[in-house]
């Protein structure tokens, strides 16, 4: 079989031929087994390729795919809102509870009565030097 032949053969399925290739062709198909069983071979494999894409889309399809991948892109979006505003509040809450903890702690070490320096410093009108001196004469006696 002739490769030009051939390639005319292949042509003629997705466009139009000029007079003189259509002749041509029409005239091998008539006189060459091989050439009329090619185009009867390549233009069953056409129809089947063709019956297959008809039945394996669906209506919209370009549309179906398209409103999924947007939903998909939302739903990434709407998820690192929701870390970032998880984040944003976790700062404020933790600041919160420090400041919680410290009053905390600062009550119970004030309502101690193993710590009288502390308690005579807060509970009475004692100055600050005063109480300087105080624990100078403890820490020295």
């Amino acid at each position: 079989m002739n490769k030009k032949l051939l390639k005319l053969l292949y042509k003629s399925f997705d466009f139009k031929l000029s007079k003189k290739e259509q002749n041509l062709l029409d005239k091998n198909l008539t006189e060459s087994e091989k050439i009329k069983n090619e185009k009867n071979t390549i233009s069953q494999m056409r129809k089947s390729i063709a019956g297959c894409i008809e039945t394996s889309f669906k209506p919209n399809f370009i549309e179906n795919v398209m409103y999924k991948i947007k939903n998909i892109k939302a739903e990434e979006k709407s998820k690192y809102l929701f870390f970032e505003c998880l984040v944003y509040n976790f700062k404020r809450i933790a600041a919160v509870a420090l400041i919680i903890c410290i009053i905390l702690f600062s009550v119970i070490i004030i309502k101690q009565e193993k710590n009288p320096l502390l308690n005579l410093l807060i509970r009475s009108e004692v100055s600050f030097e005063s109480f300087l001196e105080l624990t100078t004469t403890i820490d020295r006696g």
